[in-house]
């Protein structure tokens, strides 16, 4: 849960330095998809289907970016933004901490 909060936390810092000074916005979905990437990124490197070709073995990151597509993006009040470096942050924090 702390690792979701952090990379969470880090998607919502990104996204106040991409958007402009005059955006306010911080919510909770951005730790949402920062899970989502994170168990994604952690089934991949920890190699659950290694081994079984490319396709499987990439099929976690895969499906994390299909819900990321499918959910994140909607109608114009959506913060785009803040999904995908949600997203990124969830899937780096998950890359490097998946040995553990």
């Amino acid at each position: 849960w702390l690792l979701i909060l952090a990379a969470g936390t880090l998607g919502n810092l990104l996204n106040a330095g991409i958007q402009p000074d005059n955006f306010r916005s911080l919510g909770a979905s951005t730790a949402t998809f920062a899970a989502l990437a994170l168990v994604g990124a952690a089934a991949w490197r920890r190699g659950y289907y290694r081994g079984r070709g490319w396709r499987r073995t990439l099929a976690p990151v895969f499906g994390g970016i299909a819900m990321l597509a499918y959910t994140g993006f909607g109608r114009e009040n959506t913060d785009v933004v803040a999904h995908v470096t949600g997203f990124a942050s969830g899937f780096l924090a998950g890359c490097v901490t998946a040995r553990w």
